[in-house]
Protein backbone atom coordinates (compact mmCIF):
# COMPACT_ATOMS: atom_id res chain seq x y z
CA UNK A 1 0.00 0.00 0.00
CA UNK A 2 1.40 3.72 -1.16
CA UNK A 3 0.71 6.99 0.52
CA UNK A 4 -1.82 8.05 -2.09
CA UNK A 5 -3.90 4.72 -1.33
CA UNK A 6 -3.62 4.99 2.44
CA UNK A 7 -4.77 8.82 2.12
CA UNK A 8 -7.43 8.18 -0.47
CA UNK A 9 -8.64 5.28 1.66
CA UNK A 10 -8.97 7.17 5.19
CA UNK A 11 -10.38 10.46 3.25
CA UNK A 12 -13.69 8.50 1.97
CA UNK A 13 -13.86 6.63 5.67
CA UNK A 14 -11.81 3.83 5.77
CA UNK A 15 -9.88 2.94 8.84
CA UNK A 16 -8.76 -0.45 8.70
CA UNK A 17 -5.73 -0.53 7.81
CA UNK A 18 -4.49 -3.53 9.26
CA UNK A 19 -0.72 -5.29 8.07
CA UNK A 20 -0.63 -2.32 6.00
CA UNK A 21 3.29 -2.13 4.56
CA UNK A 22 4.25 1.48 4.43
CA UNK A 23 7.90 1.18 5.09
CA UNK A 24 9.88 4.33 4.47
CA UNK A 25 6.45 6.41 3.68
CA UNK A 26 6.65 10.23 3.83
CA UNK A 27 3.53 10.65 6.26
CA UNK A 28 4.12 14.05 7.70
CA UNK A 29 1.70 15.97 9.17
CA UNK A 30 -0.94 13.58 8.07
CA UNK A 31 -4.05 12.97 9.85
CA UNK A 32 -4.36 9.12 10.52
CA UNK A 33 -7.03 9.20 13.83
CA UNK A 34 -8.84 6.35 15.02
CA UNK A 35 -7.28 4.22 12.47
CA UNK A 36 -6.02 0.34 13.06
CA UNK A 37 -2.36 -0.42 12.23
CA UNK A 38 -1.92 -3.81 14.25
CA UNK A 39 0.58 -5.37 12.96
CA UNK A 40 1.89 -2.55 10.05
CA UNK A 41 4.96 -1.77 9.13
CA UNK A 42 6.51 2.09 9.29
CA UNK A 43 10.29 1.01 9.77
CA UNK A 44 11.94 3.94 8.66
CA UNK A 45 8.59 6.06 7.73
CA UNK A 46 8.66 9.79 8.28
CA UNK A 47 5.69 10.33 10.52
CA UNK A 48 6.32 13.71 11.94
CA UNK A 49 3.67 16.02 13.39
CA UNK A 50 1.15 13.08 12.29
CA UNK A 51 -2.11 12.82 13.96
CA UNK A 52 -2.40 9.05 15.31
CA UNK A 53 -4.69 9.92 18.44
CA UNK A 54 -6.71 6.92 19.18
CA UNK A 55 -5.30 4.72 17.18
CA UNK A 56 -4.77 1.35 17.32
CA UNK A 57 -0.77 0.25 16.95
CA UNK A 58 -0.51 -3.14 18.49
CA UNK A 59 2.17 -5.42 17.42
CA UNK A 60 2.65 -2.24 14.65
CA UNK A 61 6.76 -2.04 13.43
CA UNK A 62 7.86 1.49 14.11
CA UNK A 63 11.38 0.61 14.19
CA UNK A 64 14.26 4.17 13.40
CA UNK A 65 10.54 6.16 12.52
CA UNK A 66 10.54 10.20 13.30
CA UNK A 67 7.39 10.66 14.72
CA UNK A 68 8.92 14.21 16.00
CA UNK A 69 5.64 16.35 17.14
CA UNK A 70 3.62 13.29 16.61
CA UNK A 71 0.02 13.27 17.82
CA UNK A 72 -0.38 9.76 19.70
CA UNK A 73 -2.61 10.54 22.56
CA UNK A 74 -5.10 8.00 23.57
CA UNK A 75 -3.15 5.54 20.98
CA UNK A 76 -2.78 1.46 21.76
CA UNK A 77 0.90 0.56 21.34
CA UNK A 78 0.79 -2.63 22.88
CA UNK A 79 3.62 -4.62 21.59
CA UNK A 80 4.92 -2.45 19.08
CA UNK A 81 8.14 -2.05 18.72
CA UNK A 82 9.84 1.75 18.79
CA UNK A 83 13.43 0.66 18.60
CA UNK A 84 15.55 3.60 17.35
CA UNK A 85 11.82 5.94 17.17
CA UNK A 86 12.57 9.47 17.62
CA UNK A 87 9.67 10.87 19.82
CA UNK A 88 11.03 14.68 20.32
CA UNK A 89 7.99 16.68 21.09
CA UNK A 90 5.35 13.74 20.40
CA UNK A 91 1.94 14.42 22.25
CA UNK A 92 1.91 10.52 24.43
CA UNK A 93 -0.94 11.38 26.60
CA UNK A 94 -2.89 8.25 27.93
CA UNK A 95 -0.76 6.21 26.01
CA UNK A 96 -1.18 2.48 26.38
CA UNK A 97 2.73 0.64 26.08
CA UNK A 98 2.07 -2.70 27.19
CA UNK A 99 4.31 -4.79 26.29
CA UNK A 100 6.05 -2.00 23.89
CA UNK A 101 9.53 -2.13 22.87
CA UNK A 102 10.82 1.76 23.56
CA UNK A 103 13.17 3.46 21.09
CA UNK A 104 16.45 2.22 23.39
CA UNK A 105 15.20 -1.47 23.21
CA UNK A 106 13.97 -1.90 26.58
CA UNK A 107 10.12 -3.49 26.70
CA UNK A 108 7.60 -1.13 29.01
CA UNK A 109 5.47 -3.35 31.10
CA UNK A 110 1.98 -1.62 32.22
CA UNK A 111 1.75 -1.63 36.34
CA UNK A 112 -1.69 -3.22 37.35
CA UNK A 113 -1.94 -0.81 39.99
CA UNK A 114 0.39 1.46 42.10
CA UNK A 115 1.80 0.27 45.21
CA UNK A 116 0.65 2.42 48.35
CA UNK A 117 4.08 2.91 49.25
CA UNK A 118 5.35 4.01 45.87
CA UNK A 119 6.33 7.71 45.66
CA UNK A 120 5.76 7.65 41.97
CA UNK A 121 2.18 6.86 41.04
CA UNK A 122 1.28 5.09 37.44
CA UNK A 123 0.08 7.94 36.35
CA UNK A 124 3.51 9.79 36.30
CA UNK A 125 5.11 6.59 35.09
CA UNK A 126 2.76 5.77 32.28
CA UNK A 127 1.01 9.06 30.82
CA UNK A 128 3.15 11.52 29.67
CA UNK A 129 1.35 15.03 29.61
CA UNK A 130 0.87 17.03 26.16
CA UNK A 131 3.15 20.19 27.92
CA UNK A 132 5.52 18.13 29.01
CA UNK A 133 6.16 15.68 26.08
CA UNK A 134 6.92 18.82 23.96
CA UNK A 135 9.28 19.93 26.33
CA UNK A 136 11.16 16.91 26.64
CA UNK A 137 13.35 14.70 24.58
CA UNK A 138 13.19 10.83 23.76
CA UNK A 139 15.40 10.62 26.62
CA UNK A 140 11.86 11.02 28.66
CA UNK A 141 11.09 7.85 27.51
CA UNK A 142 14.05 5.67 28.04
CA UNK A 143 13.38 6.84 31.35
CA UNK A 144 10.22 6.17 31.48
CA UNK A 145 11.17 2.16 30.68
CA UNK A 146 14.45 2.51 32.97
CA UNK A 147 12.04 3.09 35.66
CA UNK A 148 9.66 0.32 35.18
CA UNK A 149 12.38 -1.67 35.43
CA UNK A 150 11.07 -3.12 31.92
CA UNK A 151 13.52 -5.41 30.83
CA UNK A 152 12.83 -9.13 31.66
CA UNK A 153 14.46 -10.62 34.50
CA UNK A 154 15.05 -14.17 34.13
CA UNK A 155 18.40 -15.12 35.71
CA UNK A 156 17.54 -18.70 36.67
CA UNK A 157 17.24 -21.58 34.52
CA UNK A 158 13.85 -22.66 36.43
CA UNK A 159 12.52 -18.63 35.49
CA UNK A 160 13.72 -18.85 31.99
CA UNK A 161 11.65 -22.06 31.26
CA UNK A 162 8.56 -21.14 33.32
CA UNK A 163 7.04 -19.22 30.17
CA UNK A 164 8.53 -20.70 27.10
CA UNK A 165 5.85 -21.69 24.63
CA UNK A 166 7.18 -25.65 24.30
CA UNK A 167 4.44 -26.74 22.42
CA UNK A 168 5.23 -24.06 19.76
CA UNK A 169 9.01 -25.06 20.00
CA UNK A 170 8.31 -28.83 19.86
CA UNK A 171 6.88 -28.24 16.61
CA UNK A 172 9.44 -25.74 15.43
CA UNK A 173 12.13 -28.53 16.34
CA UNK A 174 10.15 -31.31 15.03
CA UNK A 175 9.61 -29.51 11.63
CA UNK A 176 13.42 -28.31 11.28
CA UNK A 177 14.40 -31.69 12.30
CA UNK A 178 12.50 -32.99 9.02
CA UNK A 179 14.24 -30.51 7.10
CA UNK A 180 17.53 -32.10 8.53
CA UNK A 181 16.87 -35.27 7.70
CA UNK A 182 15.53 -34.82 4.01
CA UNK A 183 19.01 -32.34 3.81
CA UNK A 184 21.24 -34.82 5.51
CA UNK A 185 20.14 -38.09 2.77
CA UNK A 186 21.29 -35.99 0.22
CA UNK A 187 25.53 -35.36 0.79
CA UNK A 188 27.75 -32.04 -0.17
CA UNK A 189 24.56 -30.05 0.60
CA UNK A 190 26.32 -27.43 2.77
CA UNK A 191 24.49 -24.51 1.23
CA UNK A 192 21.13 -25.92 1.90
CA UNK A 193 22.14 -26.04 5.41
CA UNK A 194 22.77 -22.26 5.58
CA UNK A 195 19.49 -21.64 3.25
CA UNK A 196 17.28 -23.28 5.67
CA UNK A 197 18.81 -22.00 9.06
CA UNK A 198 18.83 -18.37 8.07
CA UNK A 199 14.97 -18.94 6.23
CA UNK A 200 14.05 -19.90 10.41
CA UNK A 201 15.46 -16.26 11.55
CA UNK A 202 14.22 -13.61 9.09
CA UNK A 203 11.84 -12.79 11.15
CA UNK A 204 14.34 -10.89 13.19
CA UNK A 205 14.22 -8.25 10.00
CA UNK A 206 10.85 -8.17 9.48
CA UNK A 207 7.89 -9.97 11.64
CA UNK A 208 5.86 -10.75 7.86
CA UNK A 209 8.85 -13.37 6.91
CA UNK A 210 8.03 -15.78 9.60
CA UNK A 211 5.38 -16.88 7.23
CA UNK A 212 8.68 -17.91 4.55
CA UNK A 213 10.46 -19.80 7.42
CA UNK A 214 8.81 -23.47 6.13
CA UNK A 215 9.01 -22.55 2.97
CA UNK A 216 12.69 -21.38 2.73
CA UNK A 217 13.11 -24.85 4.85
CA UNK A 218 11.25 -27.00 1.87
CA UNK A 219 13.26 -25.09 -1.03
CA UNK A 220 16.33 -25.53 0.82
CA UNK A 221 15.73 -29.60 0.76
CA UNK A 222 14.82 -28.80 -2.71
CA UNK A 223 18.24 -27.99 -3.40
CA UNK A 224 20.06 -30.66 -1.78
CA UNK A 225 17.81 -32.84 -3.73
CA UNK A 226 17.96 -31.10 -7.10
CA UNK A 227 15.63 -28.78 -8.87
CA UNK A 228 14.71 -29.83 -12.24
CA UNK A 229 14.48 -27.29 -15.20
CA UNK A 230 10.72 -27.82 -15.68
CA UNK A 231 10.15 -27.13 -12.16
CA UNK A 232 12.32 -23.37 -11.78
CA UNK A 233 10.48 -22.34 -15.32
CA UNK A 234 6.62 -23.15 -14.31
CA UNK A 235 7.29 -21.47 -11.01
CA UNK A 236 8.92 -18.74 -12.22
CA UNK A 237 6.12 -17.74 -14.46
CA UNK A 238 3.95 -17.83 -12.09
CA UNK A 239 5.98 -15.49 -10.01
CA UNK A 240 6.32 -12.95 -12.57
CA UNK A 241 2.91 -13.19 -14.01
CA UNK A 242 1.46 -12.46 -10.28
CA UNK A 243 4.50 -10.00 -9.94
CA UNK A 244 2.57 -8.15 -13.23
CA UNK A 245 -0.40 -8.49 -12.13
CA UNK A 246 -0.06 -6.97 -8.52
CA UNK A 247 1.84 -3.83 -9.61
CA UNK A 248 -0.89 -3.27 -12.34
CA UNK A 249 -3.39 -3.41 -9.72
CA UNK A 250 -1.23 -0.43 -7.50
CA UNK A 251 0.76 -2.58 -5.22
CA UNK A 252 4.07 -1.36 -3.85
CA UNK A 253 7.14 -3.30 -5.21
CA UNK A 254 7.84 -4.42 -1.83
CA UNK A 255 4.29 -5.81 -1.51
CA UNK A 256 4.39 -7.24 -5.04
CA UNK A 257 7.15 -9.18 -4.95
CA UNK A 258 6.59 -10.45 -1.37
CA UNK A 259 3.35 -11.79 -2.05
CA UNK A 260 4.56 -13.40 -5.62
CA UNK A 261 7.81 -15.01 -4.23
CA UNK A 262 5.55 -16.21 -1.13
CA UNK A 263 3.18 -18.24 -4.38
CA UNK A 264 5.92 -19.03 -6.23
CA UNK A 265 7.45 -20.53 -3.70
CA UNK A 266 4.31 -22.87 -2.46
CA UNK A 267 3.72 -23.59 -5.76
CA UNK A 268 6.86 -25.50 -6.09
CA UNK A 269 6.97 -27.07 -2.68
CA UNK A 270 3.31 -28.56 -3.85
CA UNK A 271 4.63 -29.49 -7.36
CA UNK A 272 7.92 -30.86 -5.48
CA UNK A 273 5.60 -33.22 -3.02
CA UNK A 274 3.25 -34.15 -5.71
CA UNK A 275 6.53 -35.52 -8.09
CA UNK A 276 8.19 -37.59 -4.65
CA UNK A 277 4.80 -38.91 -3.64
CA UNK A 278 3.11 -40.21 -7.24
CA UNK A 279 5.07 -41.85 -10.12
CA UNK A 280 4.23 -43.57 -13.62
CA UNK A 281 5.11 -47.04 -13.06
CA UNK A 282 7.49 -47.88 -15.62
CA UNK A 283 5.50 -46.10 -18.65
CA UNK A 284 2.66 -48.23 -17.59
CA UNK A 285 0.39 -44.96 -17.32
CA UNK A 286 -0.32 -46.08 -13.12
CA UNK A 287 0.13 -43.72 -10.93
CA UNK A 288 1.23 -45.66 -7.93
CA UNK A 289 3.14 -44.54 -4.77
CA UNK A 290 6.74 -43.77 -5.74
CA UNK A 291 9.97 -45.05 -3.76
CA UNK A 292 10.07 -41.46 -2.41
CA UNK A 293 7.09 -41.54 -0.76
CA UNK A 294 8.54 -41.18 2.75
CA UNK A 295 10.33 -38.29 1.25
CA UNK A 296 7.16 -36.57 0.08
CA UNK A 297 5.59 -37.08 3.90
CA UNK A 298 9.00 -35.94 5.74
CA UNK A 299 8.49 -32.74 3.49
CA UNK A 300 5.15 -32.30 4.52
CA UNK A 301 5.58 -32.80 7.96
CA UNK A 302 8.85 -30.31 8.15
CA UNK A 303 6.66 -27.64 5.95
CA UNK A 304 3.94 -28.49 8.77
CA UNK A 305 6.18 -28.27 11.94
CA UNK A 306 8.13 -25.25 10.97
CA UNK A 307 4.87 -23.43 9.64
CA UNK A 308 2.78 -23.92 13.22
CA UNK A 309 5.45 -23.88 15.39
CA UNK A 310 6.98 -20.45 14.04
CA UNK A 311 4.80 -18.58 16.06
CA UNK A 312 6.81 -19.44 18.91
CA UNK A 313 9.14 -15.99 18.96
CA UNK A 314 6.18 -13.78 18.91
CA UNK A 315 4.51 -16.10 21.89
CA UNK A 316 7.83 -15.48 23.70
CA UNK A 317 8.25 -11.18 23.13
CA UNK A 318 4.27 -11.18 23.98
CA UNK A 319 5.40 -12.93 27.58
CA UNK A 320 7.77 -10.77 28.31
CA UNK A 321 11.26 -12.17 26.91
CA UNK A 322 13.53 -9.99 25.95
CA UNK A 323 14.39 -9.92 21.60
CA UNK A 324 17.60 -11.26 22.50
CA UNK A 325 16.63 -14.48 24.71
CA UNK A 326 13.92 -14.85 21.43
CA UNK A 327 16.83 -14.62 19.21
CA UNK A 328 18.85 -17.35 20.85
CA UNK A 329 16.18 -19.66 21.75
CA UNK A 330 14.25 -19.60 18.61
CA UNK A 331 17.51 -20.22 16.27
CA UNK A 332 18.61 -22.82 18.98
CA UNK A 333 15.62 -24.94 18.57
CA UNK A 334 15.99 -24.45 14.97
CA UNK A 335 19.85 -25.11 14.66
CA UNK A 336 19.01 -28.95 16.89
CA UNK A 337 16.28 -29.82 15.35
CA UNK A 338 18.49 -29.42 11.79
CA UNK A 339 21.35 -31.26 13.57
CA UNK A 340 19.02 -33.98 14.82
CA UNK A 341 16.97 -34.87 11.69
CA UNK A 342 21.39 -35.17 9.92
CA UNK A 343 22.09 -37.47 12.47
CA UNK A 344 19.33 -39.38 12.12
CA UNK A 345 20.07 -39.75 8.08
CA UNK A 346 24.20 -40.97 8.27
CA UNK A 347 23.42 -44.48 8.91
CA UNK A 348 20.83 -44.47 6.22
CA UNK A 349 22.31 -42.65 3.24
CA UNK A 350 24.34 -44.50 0.55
Amino acid sequence: MDVNELLQRYAVGKRDFAWADLQGADLAGSNLAQSNFNRANFTGANLKQANLSQANLTKANFSNVDLTGANLTGATCRKANFTGAILAGAILEAVDWTGATLPDGTMFEAIAAAEPETDTPLEDAAVISSEAARKETPELVETLALSTSARPRRTTVKEFQADLPWPSLLLLGVGYCCFGFLIGMHPGAGLAWVIAWLGSIAWLFEESLTWFAPLVGAIAVMAAAGVSVVLLAVCGVVTFTLLVMLKFLGWSWRAAVKDSLWVGAIGAVAITTASWLFADNEGTGAILVSGKFPFAILLLLGVSGAGLGAVAWGQMLGTGYSRKQTAWTFGGTTALGLLGGCLLALPLRG
